[in-house]
């Protein structure tokens, strides 16, 4: 902001809190304090400063730059958190067999240890299922082909 700018800030600020005296060295002040943030900023920080103040106005402080560039680096920290949660993460396998081709040992074993744990799942509900690795066994035929057959019961 730029010194008329700043004033005009203070004037606000002023005609909300009494209590901030307009005077040759609180200016300086805020010149040094606000110099590198934007006007509307400033003027947003001064409302919620004073928005989320006590009601009777008592206990609250006179607002400061440093109170001003406090709120408006904690929305900013806010706002930019509330984006990072809503972008996908950037070291994601997009496709599982892309994770199976890096990985084929891990994968396996996850892929049975999920297999088992479904299995141990709908037993703990009390539903009877045979996992098909118990009851299918491979059969290679004269072409060199593999598939399971089902085993007797």
């Amino acid at each position: 902001m730029k010194p008329p700018e700043i004033a005009q800030a203070i004037t606000y600020a002023n005609q909300i809190d009494p209590r901030l005296q307009i005077t040759d060295p609180l200016v300086d002040v805020w010149v040094t304090g606000l110099s590198h943030v934007r006007a509307d900023l400033a003027k947003w920080a001064i409302q919620k400063y004073y928005a989320d103040a006590n009601g009777d106005g008592k206990g609250s402080q006179p607002i400061t730059p440093a109170a001003i560039r406090r709120l408006i680096t904690a929305e900013a920290s806010k706002r930019e958190s509330q984006q990072r949660a809503l972008e996908p993460p950037k070291n994601k396998a997009h496709k599982v067999s892309d994770f199976r081709k890096r990985n084929p040992e891990l994968y396996d074993e996850l892929y049975q240890q999920g297999r088992e744990q479904f299995y141990a799942d709908l037993k703990a509900k009390g539903i009877n299922a045979t996992p098909p690795w118990e009851t299918s066994q491979a059969v290679v035929d004269d072409s060199g082909s593999s598939y399971a057959q089902g085993g007797g019961q």
